[in-house]
This record gives C-alpha cells, structure tokens and sequence, in this order.
C-alpha cells in the first residue's frame, strides 16, 4: 500500500470537518428546537401558574360564601323548629279545647235528636 499523500491527509481531514459540520449543525438545530420547547413550557407554567392562583381565590371566596350559607341554613333551622314548637304547643291547646268540649256537646244535645 503506498503511503498517503499530503493531498490525501488533507482531502481526509477537510471530509472529517464536513462530516463533524453536518452533525453540529444537526445539534445546533436540536438545541433550538430543546430552548423553543422550554421557552413554551415555561410561558404555559406561567399560564398554568396564573389559572391556578385565579382558582384559589375563586375556591376561596367560594368557601366564604359556602359557610356564610351554612351559618343562615343554622340560624333558619333554629327558627323553624322553634315555629314548630310554637305551632305544636298550639295545636295541644286546641286538641285541649275540642276535648274538653266533646263531653260538654254531648250532654247538651236533647234525646229525641239522637
């Protein structure tokens, strides 16, 4: 095998740079390509971030206004069932009445009319 020329090493290495040219081009637009991802990853984090602290304070002023209804609910249940106490001992005193009242009525009525 005869010995390589000048012309040969230098072709060689020239086809050496090409070929390590082609592939850091091939880095250099998949490293683009990583920094485009990431830099829109981060704007939706950033979107994401934003919508969730809009969540909180939405489930926030929710909870307030979920205990304020319950405290109502708490108070309007006392209420009626102190109206269905005041109802109730009213309609005793009328059973009362009526009671008190049949043996009375049926004393009154004359026989014929039996």
């Amino acid at each position: 095998m005869a010995e390589p020329t000048l012309t040969d090493v230098l072709d060689a290495i020239a086809d050496m740079g090409r070929h390590f040219s082609v592939k850091l081009d091939a880095n250099t637009e998949r490293l683009d390509r990583l920094e485009r991802d990431l830099h829109d990853f981060k704007d939706e984090m950033t979107t994401f971030k934003s919508e969730m602290s809009a969540f909180k304070s939405e489930m926030s002023a929710f909870k307030s206004e979920m205990q304020t209804f319950q405290e109502v609910q708490k108070e309007r249940h006392v209420e009626l069932r102190t109206e269905l106490k005041v109802v109730s001992a009213r309609l005793d005193e009328q059973r009362q009445t009526i009671n008190a009242m049949i043996p009375t009525r049926i004393a009154a009525v004359p026989p014929a009319a039996e």
